[in-house]
């Protein structure tokens, strides 16, 4: 989703219009990486019996074969929708500037210091967030195992995203009326 968060600014004007967006392209992409969790383990098997005979096909070989067409349909989704976006998505330009190039950005960002705070914080706790959420399969599959791991995986995936996407709905909208953007920022990375 870098793509888009990259050009909220350009075609919103600031204040609330801004928000709404950002707060729907968050709820979006919630939304998305709660499906793909909760529907890969239930479409990889499926999946992964595509192209492989029934004689000596192991459990292994199946998830294997099954993530495979799984991140290829990812991939061409991810091209397909991203293409779309950047053919129907024009910025509103109301001043005439000169284009930053990407080295001009990167000295920007190095330069400010309180910039590079904030991109330091979303970096480490998207991380700790995308590791910790990929490597809860593997403690359903190894340490709960038993036959019905994948419905209790789903299971968990469902009931965490939901709540994710109610709390973010519901909370930030009661927050921001009591509070400004950077305190709920500084609580939320205090929290996490």
């Amino acid at each position: 989703d870098i793509p888009y968060w990259s050009m909220v600014p350009a075609f919103t004007e600031a204040g609330p219009e801004r928000e709404n967006v950002s707060a729907l392209g968050r709820f979006c992409a919630g939304v998305g990486s709660a499906l793909i969790q909760i529907f890969t383990m239930m479409v990889v098997p499926a999946l992964g019996a595509i192209g492989l005979s029934a004689s000596g096909v192991t459990q292994e070989m199946i998830e294997r074969n099954g993530f495979k067409y799984l991140s290829i349909g990812v991939a061409v989704l991810f091209i397909l929708f991203i293409t779309i976006t950047c053919v129907n998505i024009r910025e509103k330009s109301t001043v005439e500037m000169e284009t930053a190039s990407v080295g001009a950005m990167f000295r920007a960002l190095i330069e400010n210091d309180q910039a590079m705070t904030v991109v330091i914080a979303i970096v480490l706790v998207n991380s700790a967030f995308y590791i910790t959420s990929n490597l809860i399969i593997y403690f359903f599959k190894y340490d709960l195992g038993g036959a019905d791991w994948q419905g209790s995986y789903t299971t968990f995936n469902m009931v965490g995203g939901a709540s994710q996407i109610l709390g973010m709905m519901l909370l930030y909208p009661l927050l921001r009326k009591k509070m400004s953007n950077t305190s709920i920022f500084k609580m939320c990375l205090c929290l996490a």
